[in-house]
Protein backbone atom coordinates (compact mmCIF):
# COMPACT_ATOMS: atom_id res chain seq x y z
CA UNK A 1 0.00 0.00 0.00
CA UNK A 2 1.35 3.50 -1.10
CA UNK A 3 0.19 7.08 -0.41
CA UNK A 4 1.68 9.64 -2.89
CA UNK A 5 2.47 13.23 -2.94
CA UNK A 6 0.44 15.17 -0.57
CA UNK A 7 -1.57 12.12 0.49
CA UNK A 8 1.39 10.88 1.96
CA UNK A 9 1.40 14.17 4.24
CA UNK A 10 -2.07 13.25 5.39
CA UNK A 11 -1.04 9.83 7.12
CA UNK A 12 -1.08 10.21 10.83
CA UNK A 13 -1.04 6.29 11.73
CA UNK A 14 0.09 3.45 9.98
CA UNK A 15 0.32 -0.47 10.87
CA UNK A 16 -0.34 -4.28 10.12
CA UNK A 17 -2.04 -6.98 11.87
CA UNK A 18 -0.22 -9.50 14.46
CA UNK A 19 -1.01 -12.03 11.82
CA UNK A 20 0.14 -10.58 8.66
CA UNK A 21 -3.37 -10.44 7.72
CA UNK A 22 -3.81 -6.45 6.44
CA UNK A 23 -1.54 -3.38 6.20
CA UNK A 24 -3.31 -0.35 7.12
CA UNK A 25 -2.75 4.00 7.63
CA UNK A 26 -5.16 6.58 8.76
CA UNK A 27 -5.12 9.52 6.51
CA UNK A 28 -6.96 12.69 8.06
CA UNK A 29 -9.51 14.99 6.02
CA UNK A 30 -11.61 17.91 7.11
CA UNK A 31 -14.46 15.80 8.69
CA UNK A 32 -12.55 13.18 10.33
CA UNK A 33 -10.07 10.62 9.02
CA UNK A 34 -10.06 7.73 6.35
CA UNK A 35 -8.59 4.03 7.46
CA UNK A 36 -7.37 2.64 4.43
CA UNK A 37 -6.63 -1.21 4.75
CA UNK A 38 -5.07 -4.11 2.31
CA UNK A 39 -6.14 -6.94 3.75
CA UNK A 40 -5.97 -10.92 1.94
CA UNK A 41 -8.01 -13.40 3.72
CA UNK A 42 -7.04 -16.81 3.78
CA UNK A 43 -8.93 -18.91 1.66
CA UNK A 44 -11.19 -21.96 2.72
CA UNK A 45 -8.64 -25.16 2.44
CA UNK A 46 -8.22 -27.47 5.36
CA UNK A 47 -5.90 -26.66 7.40
CA UNK A 48 -3.92 -30.07 7.65
CA UNK A 49 -3.02 -31.75 4.51
CA UNK A 50 -0.63 -34.82 6.35
CA UNK A 51 2.48 -33.08 4.78
CA UNK A 52 1.78 -32.90 1.04
CA UNK A 53 1.59 -30.11 -1.22
CA UNK A 54 -0.09 -27.06 0.89
CA UNK A 55 0.58 -28.47 3.87
CA UNK A 56 2.60 -24.82 5.05
CA UNK A 57 0.25 -22.53 3.65
CA UNK A 58 -0.71 -19.01 5.23
CA UNK A 59 -4.35 -20.60 6.20
CA UNK A 60 -2.28 -23.51 8.21
CA UNK A 61 0.37 -21.03 9.69
CA UNK A 62 -2.45 -18.43 11.12
CA UNK A 63 -4.58 -21.62 12.57
CA UNK A 64 -1.07 -22.38 14.27
CA UNK A 65 -0.96 -18.49 15.61
CA UNK A 66 -4.69 -18.47 16.78
CA UNK A 67 -3.91 -21.32 18.53
CA UNK A 68 -1.17 -20.58 19.87
CA UNK A 69 -3.20 -17.65 21.48
CA UNK A 70 -6.04 -20.11 23.06
CA UNK A 71 -8.49 -18.95 20.27
CA UNK A 72 -10.61 -21.94 18.67
CA UNK A 73 -12.27 -20.13 15.35
CA UNK A 74 -10.76 -20.68 12.12
CA UNK A 75 -8.58 -18.14 10.06
CA UNK A 76 -11.50 -17.01 8.17
CA UNK A 77 -13.74 -16.71 11.25
CA UNK A 78 -11.20 -14.65 13.00
CA UNK A 79 -10.44 -12.60 10.29
CA UNK A 80 -13.63 -11.32 10.08
CA UNK A 81 -14.51 -11.06 13.88
CA UNK A 82 -10.63 -9.31 14.20
CA UNK A 83 -11.28 -7.06 11.04
CA UNK A 84 -14.59 -5.75 12.58
CA UNK A 85 -12.95 -5.31 16.53
CA UNK A 86 -10.06 -3.30 14.54
CA UNK A 87 -12.34 -0.71 12.62
CA UNK A 88 -15.25 -0.32 14.92
CA UNK A 89 -13.83 2.37 17.08
CA UNK A 90 -12.58 4.09 14.12
CA UNK A 91 -16.07 4.01 12.62
CA UNK A 92 -17.79 5.05 15.81
CA UNK A 93 -15.14 8.09 15.94
CA UNK A 94 -16.65 8.45 12.62
CA UNK A 95 -13.78 7.65 10.32
CA UNK A 96 -14.35 6.73 6.74
CA UNK A 97 -13.73 3.21 5.90
CA UNK A 98 -11.86 1.83 2.73
CA UNK A 99 -10.47 -2.08 2.69
CA UNK A 100 -9.34 -3.55 -0.60
CA UNK A 101 -8.22 -6.76 -1.01
CA UNK A 102 -8.12 -10.52 -1.66
CA UNK A 103 -11.13 -12.28 0.24
CA UNK A 104 -10.86 -15.25 -1.52
CA UNK A 105 -14.71 -15.17 -1.25
CA UNK A 106 -17.28 -13.61 -3.46
CA UNK A 107 -19.25 -10.57 -1.91
CA UNK A 108 -22.57 -12.49 -0.79
CA UNK A 109 -25.13 -12.93 1.63
CA UNK A 110 -23.14 -16.22 2.90
CA UNK A 111 -19.68 -14.37 2.67
CA UNK A 112 -17.59 -13.32 5.83
CA UNK A 113 -17.14 -9.83 4.16
CA UNK A 114 -20.66 -9.20 4.14
CA UNK A 115 -20.62 -9.68 7.62
CA UNK A 116 -17.62 -6.89 7.76
CA UNK A 117 -19.65 -4.99 5.86
CA UNK A 118 -22.64 -4.91 7.46
CA UNK A 119 -21.43 -4.03 10.69
CA UNK A 120 -19.42 -0.96 9.34
CA UNK A 121 -22.13 0.30 6.90
CA UNK A 122 -19.58 -0.77 3.51
CA UNK A 123 -20.69 -1.43 0.27
CA UNK A 124 -18.72 -3.30 -2.52
CA UNK A 125 -17.54 0.02 -4.27
CA UNK A 126 -16.56 -1.82 -7.57
CA UNK A 127 -20.01 -3.35 -8.11
CA UNK A 128 -21.47 -0.44 -7.53
CA UNK A 129 -19.47 1.86 -9.89
CA UNK A 130 -18.53 -0.78 -12.19
CA UNK A 131 -22.48 -2.59 -12.18
CA UNK A 132 -21.04 -6.24 -12.15
CA UNK A 133 -19.93 -8.43 -10.53
CA UNK A 134 -19.61 -11.23 -12.72
CA UNK A 135 -16.19 -11.87 -13.56
CA UNK A 136 -13.15 -13.41 -12.58
CA UNK A 137 -10.63 -11.94 -10.56
CA UNK A 138 -8.35 -15.34 -9.55
CA UNK A 139 -6.73 -16.63 -13.18
CA UNK A 140 -7.33 -20.35 -11.74
CA UNK A 141 -11.17 -19.49 -11.18
CA UNK A 142 -13.16 -21.88 -13.65
CA UNK A 143 -16.42 -19.78 -12.85
CA UNK A 144 -17.43 -15.95 -12.92
CA UNK A 145 -16.59 -14.83 -9.55
CA UNK A 146 -14.58 -11.67 -8.45
CA UNK A 147 -12.82 -12.43 -5.15
CA UNK A 148 -11.03 -8.99 -5.21
CA UNK A 149 -12.38 -5.97 -4.31
CA UNK A 150 -13.21 -2.88 -2.72
CA UNK A 151 -15.19 -2.24 0.37
CA UNK A 152 -16.12 1.43 1.55
CA UNK A 153 -18.58 4.16 3.06
CA UNK A 154 -21.49 4.69 0.54
CA UNK A 155 -20.46 8.60 0.37
CA UNK A 156 -16.91 7.50 -1.21
CA UNK A 157 -18.75 7.00 -4.29
CA UNK A 158 -18.79 10.80 -4.38
CA UNK A 159 -15.16 11.22 -5.02
CA UNK A 160 -14.74 7.92 -6.82
CA UNK A 161 -13.54 9.14 -10.88
CA UNK A 162 -12.78 5.96 -12.27
CA UNK A 163 -12.44 2.50 -10.88
CA UNK A 164 -11.58 -0.74 -12.84
CA UNK A 165 -9.90 -4.36 -13.08
CA UNK A 166 -6.98 -4.92 -15.49
CA UNK A 167 -6.55 -7.79 -17.85
CA UNK A 168 -4.72 -11.14 -16.36
CA UNK A 169 -0.75 -10.41 -16.19
CA UNK A 170 -1.32 -6.81 -17.68
CA UNK A 171 1.33 -4.87 -15.17
CA UNK A 172 2.40 -7.31 -12.66
CA UNK A 173 2.75 -11.45 -13.31
CA UNK A 174 0.26 -12.99 -11.00
CA UNK A 175 -2.61 -14.85 -10.85
CA UNK A 176 -5.07 -12.62 -10.23
CA UNK A 177 -6.07 -9.19 -11.69
CA UNK A 178 -5.10 -6.06 -10.51
CA UNK A 179 -7.76 -3.15 -9.65
CA UNK A 180 -7.82 -0.18 -9.47
CA UNK A 181 -9.62 3.20 -7.91
CA UNK A 182 -9.12 6.69 -8.87
CA UNK A 183 -10.15 8.91 -6.62
CA UNK A 184 -10.75 12.83 -6.30
CA UNK A 185 -8.80 13.98 -3.13
CA UNK A 186 -9.96 17.21 -3.38
CA UNK A 187 -13.88 15.64 -2.74
CA UNK A 188 -12.30 12.77 -1.08
CA UNK A 189 -10.35 14.60 1.77
CA UNK A 190 -12.81 17.64 1.74
CA UNK A 191 -15.93 15.61 2.00
CA UNK A 192 -14.91 12.92 4.04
Amino acid sequence: MIARGRTRGRITTYGNDEYGRWSWMRLNSKLGGIMVLSAYQVGNQLDFNNGKKGSKTVRLQQHSMLQIANRTCTPREAFVQDIITFLLPAREHGDSILIMGDFNEIFDTKAGMMDVADALGLVDLMEVKLKTQKFATHARNESDERIDYALGLPRMLLSIWQCGYEAFGCNYKGDHRGFFIDFDTETLFENI
